[in-house]
């Protein structure tokens, strides 16, 4: 997804901490895709959908069924100048789904490296 995808390398794709916001917000960034999940939310449709409402994520399911935590790091987008990388296993006290920005565990050196702070 762009920005990421974009990128040269790996590297080049870890935003650099405390500046998530023009990556979060901006048009050319995760913008839109959390303005088409916040109307869907907003408006009850898709997953959000009043009647039938999606009860786990999939990713929540894998986690019960596999019997083992979560194991992506998490960054609150609604925070635009956070440098934080929350605890896997804290995903669920960020409330909105378009504000989550899950990170596999492999790459969370590179974000280190990047001035990320581990909660």
């Amino acid at each position: 997804m762009n920005p990421f995808r974009r990128q040269s390398s790996l590297r080049e794709a870890v935003p650099v901490a405390g500046n998530i916001g023009q990556i979060a917000t901006g048009a050319d960034g995760l913008g839109p895709a959390r303005q088409w999940v916040q109307g869907a939310r907003q408006q009850g449709r898709g997953i959000f959908e009043s009647n039938d409402p999606l009860r786990l994520q999939p990713f929540e399911f894998r986690f019960l069924a596999q019997r083992r935590p979560p194991s992506r790091w998490v960054i609150d987008l609604s925070d635009n100048a956070t440098n934080t990388l929350l605890r896997p296993e804290n995903y669920f006290t960020i409330a909105s789904l378009e504000d989550r920005l899950y990170v596999p565990e492999e790459y969370v050196p590179l974000f280190d490296d990047e001035g990320w702070q581990r909660e």
